[in-house]
């Protein structure tokens, strides 16, 4: 009798097992079936019948595409490559990397008077300033650190030293109605404030009637805004600045609604180091200090044995940049990111030798990167060029990077099984990340429509639903 039982349960074993593969397959094929089909609704859809589409979701472990459809057409993917850029700068400098900028004495100090220079020398921090991460008091701070220092005057000039980056702060390709807006400010070797000013306009009550300029802030030198706003009844802010780095005349056009007396817009600095620069030396005189040289902003100044860094500022550390960075799609951060890459593996910070970098780091990882090209980093170009293929590889690589590159994710629709990096600009809508599916399986995934006929509103409603039906609640 034993002998029998031994010679059943090994077949009756053999039966069970047979039985729950069956039953996993069904299972597997049945979430692939809902996947493909859900997938097929979005190709039919007649809001992008006419627009080129590009998607990819790949299992995480093992890199095979459970669903792709022209995984390897070059597309604009907008704010996605954000994606790209921060999840290459976790990898390459670290997560508890931070950049600086100096504040360095060049001189003698006798009888409270600096016998020669002030510098501040950028090191492409884009953080320097910026009230998001409370840094909107720092030149308060230096200030009060050189009166500590004993110096009440200084007799040369405060130098500000942005050789740092060596190519133009904004990329060639950055559509014209752009270049002068917020979203727009280029990534220079000093930046302040975020690059951006804030411009208050005041409407008449008539439509069509006249928009003028009443206040700047903080105070750009030489900046000279040309009003051509009409009031509209649009409840709107459809008013957009007209400039380019470094230009001194710039043309707001558009409307804002009428009968408003104080309507706030913001805008991209021309010259980040120049506004610094005269910040400082109207901060420092508002604290009895006097500067008699004034400020002067140079490529690269020459460091001098004698000079001594007296302070230095630290940006948050880079996990908490790139959190920010996706989280708010901020294109400065991501642009100097990018340049950052380039002065780590070249000693040259451009956007051309980023994106090399960039491209080395990732074809050392398995990754094919042919036609990939970054323009600016941050995706506001449409002549930037990804596939889906290579955006999702980005998203399943595990490396020492990825707990903060995922936490910087948001999640989608608030589930935290669907964790995104969106993107948007004209005629382009784009999401990357990671996502669990309906049969557990986790995937990195890429989808970018791009050329679609019908509204931004429309496009995305279609990639919404779809995402949210194929995902795990």
């Amino acid at each position: 009798m034993s002998l029998i039982h031994f010679n059943i349960f090994p077949k009756l074993r053999f039966s069970l097992l047979l039985g729950a593969t069956t039953v996993l397959s069904f299972v597997n094929l049945s979430a692939q079936t809902a996947l493909d089909e859900a997938f097929a609704s979005v190709l039919q859809d007649e809001n992008l019948a006419e627009a080129s589409i590009s998607a990819v979701f790949m299992n995480k472990e093992s890199n095979e595409a459970v669903l792709e459809h022209n995984a390897d057409q070059l597309l604009a993917p907008a704010s996605t490559m954000k994606a790209l850029v921060t999840r290459t700068a976790l990898e390459v400098f670290g997560p508890d990397h931070q950049f600086v900028t100096e504040l360095i004495l060049q001189g003698e100090v006798m009888n409270s008077e600096l016998k020669g220079d002030v510098i501040i020398r950028g090191y492409g921090d884009p953080t320097f300033g910026s009230s998001s991460f409370g840094k909107e008091n720092v030149l308060i701070r230096w200030i009060t650190a050189l009166r500590k220092a004993g110096i009440s005057t200084v007799s040369g000039k405060l130098i500000l030293d942005e050789g740092y980056f060596t190519d133009a702060p904004l990329a060639g390709n950055t559509a014209i109605a752009d270049g002068g807006n917020y979203y727009a400010a280029g990534a220079h070797s000093i930046n302040y404030l975020d690059n951006t000013f804030e411009v208050t306009l005041a409407s008449t009550n008539e439509v069509g009637g006249m928009v003028s300029v009443t206040t700047i802030s903080p105070q750009i030198p030489n900046l000279t805004l040309v009003s051509e706003l009409e009031a509209s009844q649009s409840k709107r802010d459809n008013a957009y600045i007209f400039g380019q780095p470094f230009d001194e005349k710039r043309f707001i056009r558009g409307s804002i609604p009428m009968g408003r007396k104080s309507f706030k817009i913001k805008g991209a600095m021309p010259h980040p180091a120049a506004c610094l620069g005269n910040e400082f030396v109207r901060i420092a005189s508002t604290k009895g200090m006097k500067i008699k040289g004034g400020y002067e902003v140079v490529a690269q100044s020459t460091v001098a044995e004698d000079e001594v860094i007296l302070e230095t500022e630290y940006s948050p550390k880079l996990s908490e940049l790139v959190y920010y960075t996706n989280r708010k799609s901020v294109n400065l951060y991501a642009a100097c990111l990018l340049k950052q890459l380039g002065m780590q593996a070249s000693g040259i910070g451009s956007f051309q030798t980023g994106e090399k970098a960039l491209k080395t780091f990732w074809r050392s990882k398995g990754l094919n990167v042919r036609g990939m090209q970054l323009i600016d980093g941050s995706g506001l170009s449409r002549a930037n060029n990804l596939t889906s293929r290579q955006l999702a590889f980005i998203n399943a690589y595990v490396g020492a990077g990825e707990e903060a590159y995922l936490k910087s994710l948001r999640p989608f629709e608030g589930r935290g099984s669907l964790l995104v990096k969106s993107g948007y600009i004209n005629r382009v809508r784009a999401y990357t990340g990671r996502t669990t599916l309906q049969n557990g399986e986790e995937v990195a995934f890429a989808i970018i429509v791009n050329n679609y006929a019908c509204t931004a509103t429309e496009a995305n409603r279609v990639l919404k639903k779809f995402l949210k039906s194929i995902t795990l609640q």
